[in-house]
């Protein structure tokens, strides 16, 4: 295996032709399925896969390989794989591969097929992706919540420290020694009702240093977290109906992937994290990114944090799960504005040291005119 070992990620730096056609990457993949499903593969030629390029990765290049038709399983082995390769630094890579082999083994994500220094070989399910507009559908949020409410009850062998705001200091600190950062970021003028026309670094910190202070009344409930759900981060699977067909009390089928940036924080984080993102619109091809009229209303998100309860505790009665949920309510929309925080300075970040297509500055602006329309949640603790 060494031979087609750390090569992947300079392939894909270096590769100026289209991915999908490329002979060498299909050459790797064949071998790396050779090695750890063996069977069929060990008898396909690069020219027996086609490769298909999958939305959803910013961090990592997401691949679907299928062999050709004339290929049958000779130990049930799959014909069709997901491949992901690691764009990103080591850092953080093992304990997201413990985290993915945990949730297959629980039936909770994609099974495992093969781990190798650069990536990992998965399980295909036929799904597509939750468009940032299906999350906002009732039955949708409601599966969610309980997928999260089954998330945050595992016991995962990482550091269990909340990392929310250590992730802020982080990135704070990269932009600090960055001189190529732009003196003054401008929010965009649809949230200068409620935000400064412009944030300096100076002033950015003065916000963070606020956050800092309400951490005291922030750290309840900590517990495994995804972090990071977009719909881009959930698989609705093809079984279920067409979602018009959906009622509010229909349960489709979901699975939530993506776990890198997963660690311990708050559930409240995890949960307020999500409904933040209501609002965004990733596939924007230019600004504005947001719309705050897609902020969910306090009656939707209760519907969320009640299937949330539910979910834990069935044994409870309709006045109990109310009574909870009330409780965690508080606990998560603080989080909300945290959140676009959160991801803002990581995203400055990495569009200044990354080349993409993908307007990470942009979004960035967007996510402190949010922070100030929501700060507050914040104040009122």
């Amino acid at each position: 295996m060494f031979e087609h070992n750390l090569i992947l990620k300079r392939l894909l730096a270096s590769s100026s032709s289209n991915l999908e056609t490329n002979p060498v990457l299909r050459k790797h993949i064949i071998n790396y399925c050779g090695d750890f499903l063996g069977g069929i593969w060990k008898k396909a030629t690069p020219e027996d896969v086609s490769v298909k390029k999958l939305a959803g990765g910013t961090i990592n290049t997401i691949l679907l390989c299928t062999l050709s038709d004339t290929f049958e399983s000779i130990n049930s082995e799959p014909t069709r794989v997901v491949f992901r390769i690691h764009c990103k630094a080591d850092t953080g890579i093992i304990a997201e591969t413990v985290i993915f082999s945990i949730l297959a083994q629980k039936n909770l994500g994609p099974q495992l097929y093969g781990i190798f220094d650069e990536g990992r070989i998965e399980e295909y399910i036929p799904s597509r992706p939750l468009s940032m507009t299906d999350i906002c559908l009732l039955p949708i949020s409601k599966e969610i919540a309980r997928q999260f409410a089954r998330i945050h009850q595992l016991n995962i062998p990482i550091n269990k420290n909340p990392s929310f705001m250590s992730f802020i200091d982080e990135w704070y600190q990269n932009l600090s020694s960055n001189l190529s950062l732009p003196p003054i970021f401008n929010i965009p003028e649809h949230y200068h009702k409620y935000s400064p026309k412009t944030l300096t670094m100076k002033e950015l910190k003065n916000e963070i240093e606020f956050l800092r202070n309400k951490i005291p009344k922030l750290l309840k409930n900590i517990v495994f977290c995804h972090n990071d759900l977009i719909g881009g981060n959930v698989l609705l699977s093809n079984d279920n109906p067409h979602l018009s067909k959906m009622d509010s009390n229909f349960k489709p089928k979901l699975m939530l992937i993506d776990f890198e940036f997963a660690s311990y924080n708050p559930r409240g984080f995890d949960l307020g994290d999500h409904l933040a993102e209501y609002v965004f619109d990733y596939d924007a091809k230019a600004p504005p990114y947001s719309l705050p009229n897609r902020v969910p209303s306090k009656d939707h998100i209760m519907e969320f944090i009640f299937a949330y309860i539910e979910a834990q505790n069935p044994n409870f009665t309709e006045e109990q799960c109310k009574n909870k949920a009330e409780e965690l309510l508080k606990e998560t929309l603080p989080f909300m504005p945290i959140a676009h925080l959160f991801w803002s300075g990581y995203m400055i970040n990495h569009g200044l040291n990354h080349k993409t297509d993908f307007d990470f500055a942009g979004f960035a602006v967007e996510r402190f005119g949010l922070y100030f329309m929501q700060k507050h949640f914040l104040e009122d603790l």
